[in-house]
């Protein structure tokens, strides 16, 4: 069985992100990762994901005006050595 949920805030850069997933998830822990359009998926998907499993992205090239949008990853959380 797969481990809890981990959630982070949205992420605005990637030093940021390091210190935020870190805190909050375990090895095996669903993600859910939160980022700015600034950021590109691929850099947090090959960091912070593993890539046996499935990873649900949606990241909008588009700028999102509107409040609490954001673009996400959804995957099991295994940091890259």
């Amino acid at each position: 069985m797969l481990g809890k949920v981990c959630e982070t805030k949205i992420i605005k850069n990637i030093n940021e992100t390091i210190e935020k997933i870190e805190k909050k998830c375990e090895k095996g822990d669903k993600m859910l990762l939160k980022f700015d359009i600034k950021i590109r998926s691929e850099e947090l998907i090959v960091k912070f994901c593993n890539l046996n499993h499935t990873i649900v992205v949606n990241d909008q090239i588009k700028t999102i005006h509107q409040r609490g949008s954001t673009n996400y990853i959804i995957c099991i959380y295994q940091k890259s050595e």
